[in-house]
């Protein structure tokens, strides 16, 4: 689990410092936790799983 967390924070460290911009929007720390939150991580969740937005679908 550690070996992808570190992969994930690294790609959205160079999305931010490539794109200008963060890679997640939000009023506050709820906001920006919450969609990580409800989804089961057991279901596969991610690409495609309409509870998150801007998810793509198939």
């Amino acid at each position: 689990m550690a070996e992808r967390s570190g992969i994930y924070a690294l790609g959205l460290v160079l999305f931010e410092l490539f794109a200008g911009k963060y890679a997640f929007e939000g009023k506050n720390r709820r906001d920006l936790v919450n969609p990580f939150a409800v989804t089961d991580s057991r279901s596969g969740g991610g690409a495609g799983d309409p509870t998150l937005p801007g998810a793509r679908s198939g």
